[in-house]
């Protein structure tokens, strides 16, 4: 009801996920990482568009940066790279969009697009509890939801 038509900042500088996504940079690069995450609320009913700033230890081509994702989550059977993510092409499913651009030496933007209540929810218990108990990664998940 607060963002009817507009968007707003939430909890800025101090959102609850703030640790987790530092722990997991941190693990991945070997090194602290820094992180300031403001998400905003806007005038949707399910879904979430994230753009992440990020400075690279060495200059990349985007086709580089693209071999790298492409490498890391070539397992990953719900995260899907795209151009530029768009958040419909998201909604009522279990997929991560992500598409990234190279702006300039050693600077990237990282943009993601997930259904929050399926990903950032539900979706992402289920695709745990599968792993937890061996099953197929994509039981219960791989079928396309309401979308509201």
């Amino acid at each position: 009801p607060n963002c009817g038509a507009s968007i707003t900042p939430y909890k800025v500088g101090a959102h609850r996920h703030t640790p987790e996504i530092a722990q997991n940079l941190t693990r991945l690069q070997g090194r602290l990482a820094e992180v300031v995450f403001t998400p905003h609320l806007i005038p949707v009913v399910r879904g979430m568009l994230c753009t992440m700033y990020l400075r690279l230890n060495e200059d990349l081509t985007k086709q580089e940066l693209l071999g790298v994702y492409t490498e890391f989550f070539r397992r990953k059977r719900f995260v899907r790279l795209t151009e530029v993510p768009w958040m419909q092409a998201v909604v009522g499913s279990n997929h991560c969009d992500v598409g990234l651009e190279v702006v300039g030496p050693r600077k990237v933007v990282v943009m993601s697009a997930i259904d929050n209540l399926v990903k950032g929810g539900a979706g992402q218990a289920v695709q745990n509890c599968n792993a937890m108990f061996g099953m197929p990664e994509e039981m219960g998940l791989d079928f396309p939801g309401l979308g509201v």
